[in-house]
């Protein structure tokens, strides 16, 4: 009787520790819900490939206007509206993210982070986009990563209609200074040595070198600048 007694204890405060854990993430999502402004977002592009960056919600950080930040939200870039979306599991709803109301977000996938910066692009066309920070230092590397809807043979979509366009992703690159603006670029060996001195060139290549770097995707080419600037060269630009 003792026994029986102890356990039923036992479970009563297992239930009860369980309960306030519940109470607690409704109460933080809650926070989150209030923080957040936006409008509820339906997908009805029915297209061949995907118009997010990753298809999966990641768990991810919000970065506001005000200085404050939220973590742990369920969040994906939808590359094609250049738009980041939300999903509220208290209603389970996607929310399109006010632009006006966060600077950027950062989330991770495979192991990998990924920082996403709100910045104004002055050239066409004019707007205020995302934009993937390869590298951030004295001068920094970003991706503006576009999916565009480009004609295609004819075939039915999911939703059963017939379509002749598809998703298409494309990537433009750029070498940006607030002063300076925006420098488009190519993540190649010889497009980051444009940007130095004949003089540096012969250096930075010895020290790339003797570092073993190769520069064959935009990781690589934020990894080289981060050697040569910390060896004290300088851009021109």
């Amino acid at each position: 009787m003792k026994n029986i007694t102890i356990h039923i204890i036992l479970l009563v405060a297992a239930i009860f520790v369980f309960n306030t854990v519940i109470a607690q993430d409704n109460h933080d999502q809650s926070w989150y819900a209030e923080k957040i402004v936006g409008k509820r977002f339906s997908n009805d592009n029915f297209f061949r490939g995907s118009q997010y960056i990753i298809n999966d919600w990641t768990k991810g950080t919000l970065l506001f206007e005000n200085g404050e930040k939220v973590s742990g939200l369920d969040i994906r870039y939808n590359s094609f509206l250049d738009q980041l979306i939300y999903f509220n599991p208290i209603v389970s709803v996607e929310i399109l993210i006010d632009k006006n109301t966060i600077t950027g977000f950062t989330f991770d996938y495979k192991s990998k982070n990924y920082t996403y910066k709100k910045i104004f692009f002055p050239n066409f066309p004019k707007g205020i986009r995302y934009f993937e920070v390869i590298y951030d230092g004295f001068v920094d590397v970003l991706c503006y990563r576009k999916t565009t809807l480009l004609t295609c043979p004819i075939y039915k979509s999911i939703s059963g209609s017939e379509k002749n366009q598809e998703f298409s992703r494309s990537f433009r690159f750029y070498i940006y200074l607030p002063e300076k603006g925006f420098v488009a670029t190519k993540m190649r060996r010889g497009a980051l040595l444009s940007n130095y001195s004949n003089n540096d060139k012969k250096e930075i290549r010895k020290l790339l070198r003797k570092k073993n770097i190769t520069i064959s995707n935009e990781y690589d080419f934020g990894s080289a600048l981060k050697v040569i600037e910390s060896a004290g060269f300088n851009m021109n630009l």
